[in-house]
């Protein structure tokens, strides 16, 4: 501790708790690159890549062009001031008014571009009455804390300021080069506000003269004067020709479209408030993005919302119903006066997310895309009745397979959801729950029972073994003329020999393939040469952590997919940092974001 103004101690802490994060690379089970690692002080006193660090699942601006975006793009505006991808929701011993905020950041610094502080706990006793304030915000394009330890002082403590136990750090992931890392976060603070008696008493001394000035000047109006006010104007009145006023000219359609690429939610509903002229135009509108308001959306706004905008096509609930705002059951009844709602992201939504949702949701046949990542523990045995459903986003849940146990499994799955073509489960199923045999048939039922595959993401998705090869090609056999994405980083299903050949000639439309750490000893010089002639649309390529590999083979491929623009050769056991190939293989492709090591 250190002393403070007027003698009081400046408290310093680290976390305590992790209540909230928007995503991880590891596991929790093991620690490794997992969010539970912010936890406690700095383990590490060097720059460098540790297991024991927080590291999210993203990085870059590739992620945002993978091909299941083309039919499903971000929904809604997203505002200037908003930048967030990534977060942590986090809790300290003791509260207290923030001063400083220390970020011990381990690899690739720069992505933090958000601080907020809650008063949960502190001031309100309601979940639903908390207050959020932000403390700091990165208003340049780039994080200007670059070093190691991001030092963040906060606005100087003022009456306004209120104490916290509870913090929330927003991240841009898009910002960093590479994986960005961190393992501690420090909070300094003043467990009471710090008062300087100079100025109280200026302050009190001000309030003295104000209250004599306004004894003494003090007038008394009768009541009958105050009757003769009235508000009238008697200027001539002017009226206005419609059908000359410009605006109104403007077809409807047009101004929803360009109130659709200015407006967020909040403004949206001040211009519905200025003209009737606008408020028509607003109900028109097809796609809504309530993620940047995650801590004020409540279940009665939402419903207000769909009431007034019952024409919604696609809607983002991502990190919403924070501290319980919104219960499943209230989504689902907002949810139901959107007749013709396709698209629906609900990512880092467990507070909600629950058995009560996933049953509610069935009678949205309508639903197109269900994007509910990240959001606990998932019985997606109660999704029985999404017919249309062409996209499922359940990367980073434990998924519940089997709590009835005449459940057959993922059979049941994609018979009742015959038209998924995006299947995306990355870190998923690390918990299976009774009945885990039924996985062993992933790749089979999808066979059975789908009309056509596009991208498959089973990143570390434990379930995937050596035994499902032949369900994988079969898959392939089928649906290999249309897949577009296919992630199986982090599997074992490829510790045995494997045709890659035969994979590659399958898929003609190929565009982004991702064999993270996965050793590959069986991917040589004639794999890589058939990958590029095969698949020349191919545009992002991630092989880290590859052994035996060759720049040859790599410079071979590029020569043939004009389309690349992303090449993950990390911790590649042939190459050092600053390898000479790999900055003149960067040189002839500039095209080619990631050609690097970061040992």
């Amino acid at each position: 501790m250190a002393a403070g103004e007027e003698g009081e101690a400046l408290i310093t802490q680290y976390v305590s708790e992790l209540n909230y994060y928007s995503s991880e690379y590891g596991f929790k089970s093991t620690n490794c690159y997992s969010a539970d690692n912010c936890i406690g002080e700095s383990r590490h006193c060097n720059y460098g890549d540790f297991t024991r660090s927080v590291v999210f699942r993203t990085y870059g601006d590739h992620w945002t062009k993978l091909p299941h975006l083309l039919p499903f793009p971000p929904i809604g505006h997203t505002p200037n001031w908003f930048r967030g991808t990534d977060f942590i929701d986090v809790t300290f011993p003791e509260p207290v008014y923030p001063v400083c905020l220390s970020l011990w950041q381990t690899l690739c610094p720069g992505a933090l571009v958000r601080v907020l502080a809650s008063d949960h706990g502190t001031v309100m006793s309601s979940k639903h009455l908390s207050r959020w304030r932000v403390l700091w915000s990165s208003k340049e394009k780039a994080d200007p804390h670059q070093h190691t330890i991001a030092k963040i002082s906060f606005p100087k403590l003022n009456k306004k300021s209120f104490r916290t136990q509870r913090l929330r750090l927003e991240f841009n992931s898009s910002l960093a080069e590479y994986y960005f890392e961190f393992d501690a976060v420090n909070l300094e603070g003043y467990k009471s506000l710090p008062v300087d008696k100079e100025k109280a008493a200026k302050s009190h001394a001000k309030k003295v003269v104000k209250d004599r000035v306004m004894a003494s000047t003090t007038v008394t109006i009768p009541v009958k004067e105050l009757e003769k006010l009235k508000l009238t104007d008697n200027r001539p009145v002017v009226k206005v020709n419609e059908e000359e006023c410009f605006i109104s000219r403007v077809p409807p359609e047009v101004l929803t479209t360009i109130f659709s690429y200015l407006l967020d939610a909040k403004d949206q509903a001040q211009v519905q408030r200025t003209c009737r002229l606008f408020d028509q135009c607003l109900l028109r509108g097809k796609e809504m993005n309530f993620k940047p308001f995650w801590n004020s959306l409540t279940g009665d706004a939402l419903a207000g919302f769909a009431d007034r905008v019952p024409n919604i096509t696609r809607l983002d609930l991502s990190w919403t119903g924070v501290n319980g705002m919104m219960k499943g059951g209230e989504v689902v009844a907002a949810l139901s006066q959107l007749p013709y709602l396709v698209d629906l992201s609900c990512a880092n939504c467990e507070e909600f997310v629950n058995d009560e949702f996933l049953v509610g949701i069935n009678q949205f046949t309508q639903l197109q895309a269900l994007d509910i990542r990240h959001c606990g523990d998932l019985d997606i045995y109660l999704i029985d009745n999404l017919s249309n459903l062409r996209l499922l986003d359940i990367s980073e849940c434990r998924v519940v397979l089997s709590k009835d146990p005449s459940w057959s499994g993922y059979e049941s799955f994609f018979k009742s959801h015959p038209n998924i073509e995006w299947y995306l489960a990355g870190n998923s199923c690390r918990q299976i729950y009774r009945n885990c045999s039924l996985t062993k048939d992933l790749f089979g039922d999808m066979v059975a029972h789908c009309k056509g595959i596009r991208g498959i993401n089973l990143w570390r998705t434990r379930f995937v073994f050596n035994s499902n090869q032949p369900d994988l090609i079969d898959l392939i056999e089928k649906f290999g003329p249309t897949v577009e994405y296919l992630d199986l980083g982090w599997s074992s299903v490829f510790s045995g020999p494997f045709d890659w050949n035969n994979v590659f000639r399958k898929c003609p439309k190929l565009k982004v393939l991702t064999l993270t750490h996965l050793g590959l000893n069986s991917l040589k010089e004639k794999e890589f040469v058939t990958l590029g002639r095969c698949c020349p649309e191919l545009e992002q390529l991630d092989i880290l952590a590859m052994n035996g590999l060759k720049l040859e083979w790599i410079e071979k491929l590029l020569e043939c997919c004009p389309n690349m623009n992303f090449v993950d050769l990390s911790y590649c056991s042939n190459f050092q940092k600053g390898d000479p190939g790999i900055l003149a293989l960067q040189e002839k492709y500039p095209f080619v974001k990631h050609v690097q090591n970061m040992i």
